[in-house]
C-alpha cells in the first residue's frame, strides 16, 4: 500500500498552531502517522524477499549419484552429478564393452551437461565428451574343437555426443530417466563415425 504524505494537513497545522503549545505535538503525530506504516511495509517486504531467497538457496543445488547404461553413464556405469532446478552437470565412469573369454573390457570416463527445456523440467537436452565406444581387433585361433576368436588389439574410442533425456520426476529430483543419444568419434579403421544408441538409468 502507498501512503501519500498529507502536505495540506501539515501546512494547516503550521498556520493555525504557529507559536502555540499544541504545534509540536500535532506535527509530530501527523508525521508519525505517515512514517511508521511506510517503515512497517518496507520491513515486511524485505522479510518476504529474504525468506524467498533462503528458500531458493536451499533448493539451489544438490549432489546426485546414478547408475545405468548409455551416454549418461559412459556405457554401462555410474555418474556423480550436481543438479540444480534446471540443469545437471556430471562426471561419469563406465565400460563401453565388457570383456568375455579371451578379451578385455573397455572402460573410461566422461563429462557432460544437461539442461531442462520445459516448464516441468522433465525433458532435457545434453552435451557430452568422453568414452563413447570400443574398437576391438580379432584374429582366428584354430583349436582341436574348432575356430575361436582371440582379441589381439583393443582401443577405447573417445568423442562427442548429444542426447535427449526424459526424467520421470524432473531433472531436479531422484527417479528414472530414459532417452537416446548420437555420438561422433574417430575410429582407427572407420575414421569419423556417427552412431546412435538408447540409454536408461536411475538417479538417486
Amino acid at each position: 500500500m502507498t501512503h501519500k504524505f498529507p502536505v495540506s494537513r501539515v501546512l494547516s497545522i503550521l498556520l493555525s498552531g504557529f507559536l502555540t503549545s499544541t504545534f509540536t505535538a500535532d506535527l509530530h503525530a501527523e508525521v508519525k502517522e505517515y512514517v511508521i506504516p511506510a517503515k512497517e511495509e518496507q520491513s515486511h517486504t524485505a522479510t518476504q524477499i529474504h525468506t524467498a531467497n533462503q528458500s531458493d538457496n536451499q533448493d539451489a543445488s544438490s549432489f546426485s549419484f546414478g547408475l545405468g547404461s548409455g551416454l549418461f553413464y559412459s556405457g554401462i556405469g555410474v555418474n556423480l552429478g550436481l543438479r540444480t532446478q534446471d540443469s545437471f552437470k556430471y562426471f561419469s565412469l563406465g565400460c563401453a564393452y565388457l570383456g568375455v573369454y579371451h578379451s578385455e573390457s573397455s572402460c573410461g570416463p566422461g563429462i557432460g551437461y544437461v539442461r531442462a527445456v520445459d516448464l516441468k523440467r522433465k525433458h532435457g537436452l545434453g552435451i557430452y565428451f568422453g568414452l563413447i565406444d570400443s574398437e576391438i581387433e580379432w584374429e582366428p585361433v584354430y583349436t582341436t574343437f574348432g575356430v575361436i576368436r582371440k582379441q589381439v588389439d583393443r582401443e577405447e574410442v573417445y568423442g562427442l555426443g548429444i542426447s535427449y533425456i526424459y526424467y520421470a520426476n524432473g531433472i531436479n529430483k531422484p527417479g528414472w530417466n530414459i532417452g537416446f543419444s548420437t555420438t561422433l568419434g574417430n575410429y582407427h579403421h572407420g575414421g569419423m563415425t556417427s552412431e546412435s544408441r538408447f540409454q536408461w538409468g536411475y538417479q538417486f
